[in-house]
């Protein structure tokens, strides 16, 4: 796939640019995290990018309408995080593969050039917008989207196009570096954050303590919930499928971690900000 149209016309604007002196000081002082880190700020780059083409788009309209549900949503949301970085990941593999080298510093991708970005890009939106593309429910995004589909189509390209143009403009490293600012801010509560398995290791203890602060007064959520699908009952399992593959938890058990507040256990995202170095006022 080509470099479509628009991405030149997204590339002549400087509308929505932030400073790029800012973006490594959002990750510095907001989110706790270097900026020439490539491992992390390809993690939360890769939630950024997600969440800004899938999570931000026509599916939240459908979303509210009912055609996913919460569940359907955190599993959806993981697996488009995974296919972000499994196309992420087999660009960057091949660029520096010839060099035998091993990509360490986010600055390092600033040596990649404009048409290595075009075509990362423009992968994505083809894996993204294919109709074909199965979700974790069983449907295809076909399916879901329906005659909306371009609609969705239309949104990807827009916000692939801003990402490309940001490459463009000030090189691949200030592109990632500013959706791992997206994806830290946004998204702190997502699979694949650094902080993850502490959230996962928060909630199980929520769920195993009734009187948790967790469930207010009386534990009076708690009371309120569901009886515990055999997936969330079996502890060693449900963590198992919550570090490892959301996606893969079937869409009852899905449904009732996010009934039970699963993005509120935000205690270790707090940790991570002050074992980094950030201002408590942040």
């Amino acid at each position: 796939m080509g470099r479509p149209l628009l991405w030149d016309a997204m590339a002549m604007s400087s509308m929505h640019e932030p400073d790029p002196a800012r973006i490594p000081l959002l990750l510095r002082e907001h989110i706790g995290v270097d900026p020439d880190d490539a491992e992390v700020v390809v993690d939360l780059a890769v939630i950024g990018i997600s969440n800004g083409t899938w999570r931000n788009s026509p599916v939240e309209d459908w979303h509210g309408e009912g055609r996913i549900l919460d569940g359907g949503m955190l599993r959806t949301n993981v697996a488009i995080t995974k296919l972000v970085r499994s196309v992420l990941d087999d660009h960057l593999d091949g660029a520096f593969a010839g060099t035998g080298e091993v990509l360490v510093a986010t600055e390092d991708l600033a040596e990649l050039d404009t048409g290595f970005s075009d075509e990362l890009f423009a992968d994505l939106l083809e894996w993204l917008a294919d109709p074909d593309r199965v979700l974790p429910d069983g449907r295809t995004l076909g399916e879901l989207a329906g005659k909306q589909l371009d609609e969705l189509v239309d949104h990807l390209d827009r916000a692939l196009g801003g990402i490309a143009a940001s490459a463009e403009r000030h090189g691949l490293d200030f592109a990632l570096q500013r959706a791992a600012v997206h994806g830290g801010l946004a998204c702190a509560h997502w699979w694949g954050t650094p902080w993850w398995p502490d959230i996962v290791a928060g909630f199980l203890a929520r769920l195993d303590d009734p009187q948790h602060d967790h469930w207010g007064e009386g534990g009076k959520w708690y009371a309120d919930l569901p009886v515990q699908p055999a997936e969330v009952a079996d502890r060693r399992r449900l963590r198992a499928l919550l570090l490892d593959a959301p996606e893969a938890l079937s869409e009852e058990a899905a449904e009732f971690c996010v009934d039970a507040g699963i993005r509120f256990v935000t205690e270790p995202v707090r940790a991570w900000k002050a074992a980094h170095g950030v201002s408590p006022s942040r």
